[in-house]
């Protein structure tokens, strides 16, 4: 379905359409840890910890997994980059007589505005249409211009192909502004674009081009006729680009080299400065292993349902970049964008439900142990 391209009015401005380790390390002892050292080869003297897990160091396995996500991701990616590259558009309508649909009689450069929009169907198979109105034609029945341009849209075109951009003005104000009487009129417009369009549609370039001419008293015709014929460079130079990123597609990209890359150089830095030492167990001197059984199984549950809350809080962005995909693949019509989402949901869940079950399951056993020692 047609979406906004982006719109404004007078005064009102212009619009735009993990989980961590399970181990826990400390200097310090800590109820049901153990004492390891680093034992260096170079002479180096031992460093002591204290850990309730047996430390491993990184293994070569371990990284290959992880690079071999990392590559899975950024060859979806690209893939998806490459895919998207613009291209014309196949014309699957019937191009009118007219693209200019004048209500109220304000286009005052007609034939140079036809050539215009006619220039920009060449070259990119798709079809803009200007359209002008009162504002009292549409605010009985709508409670926004854009609202009104989408049924135009949709009552007007079948297809997906398609450019409207809608002008209106108060009915009081059209003599003056046609006359020059008066600058800037209480105007208001709107951009309605078909899906098929996106790639190829400048929304930040048209919207700020039109509503600056606008502001500065510019005449309907001669503004659109300059951002269209601004726009069909662009839109040319995307299709006859040898290699077309997608911006949409950057965001995504970044996220994957952040996820990935960052771990990946930390475990192979990790496993460069591991090959220097050996870690070994070290017996506990006498006192440090008094503590109660009470106090280690509290606060053993408390450390897994404090982890198990912070990857839930931490995937939280995680997911706001798997919604986001999803959404720009479903905008784009792109399915390995939204294949790229729906996997990245996928391994999301997998981190996540056992940290959910961890903590309910760590609540429960504060409770029941609070319950024994009552």
């Amino acid at each position: 379905m047609p979406h906004s391209g982006g719109g404004g009015s007078h005064g009102g401005g212009s619009h735009g359409g993990s989980g961590g380790s399970s181990h826990r390390t400390s200097s310090n002892y800590f109820p049901g840890s153990k004492r390891y050292r680093r034992h260096y080869h170079d002479g180096r003297p031992d460093e002591y910890f204290y850990s309730n897990g047996t430390p491993v160091k990184t293994t070569i396995s371990s990284i290959i997994m992880l690079l071999f996500f990392g590559v899975f991701f950024l060859v979806v990616i690209f893939g998806s980059i490459f895919s998207s590259r613009p291209k014309k558009l196949t014309e699957n309508y019937t191009r009118p007589s007219s693209r200019i649909i004048d209500n109220i009689d304000i286009i005052d450069n007609d034939d140079e505005l036809e050539k215009v929009l006619e220039a920009y169907n060449d070259s990119t198979g798709i079809c803009p249409v200007v359209y002008t109105m009162y504002t009292e034609d549409y605010k009985g029945s709508y409670s926004t211009l854009e609202r009104f341009a989408y049924d135009k849209y949709v009552s007007l075109y079948s297809d997906e192909r398609h450019y409207l951009f809608v002008y209106a003005i108060p009915k009081s104000q059209a003599e003056d502004f046609k006359s020059g009487a008066l600058t800037v009129p209480d105007y208001e417009w709107e951009s309605m674009i078909g899906d098929d369009t996106d790639a190829l549609y400048d929304e930040n370039g048209f919207v700020h081009n039109v509503h600056t001419a606008f502001e500065k008293g510019g005449k309907p015709g001669k503004v659109f006729a300059n951002a269209v014929d601004s726009m069909r460079k662009y839109s040319e130079s995307r299709i006859s680009a040898k290699i077309s990123i997608n911006p949409s597609i950057l965001f995504p990209l970044a996220i994957v080299i952040l996820i990935f890359g960052i771990p990946l150089y930390s475990s192979l830095k990790k496993m460069k400065q591991e090959k220097e030492f050996d870690y070994e167990e070290v017996p506990f001197s006498g006192d440090e292993e008094q503590t109660s059984n009470y106090q280690f199984r509290s606060v053993q549950s408390s450390n897994k349902g404090k982890r198990s809350m912070m990857t839930l809080i931490t995937s939280i962005p995680f997911a706001m970049v798997g919604a986001y995909v999803v959404y720009r693949g479903k905008v784009t019509n792109n399915w390995l964008l939204i294949v790229f989402g729906i996997f990245w949901f996928g391994m999301l869940l997998i981190t996540v439900i056992p940290r959910v079950i961890e903590l309910i399951r760590s609540r429960k056993k504060d409770d029941d142990d609070d319950d024994l020692y009552d």
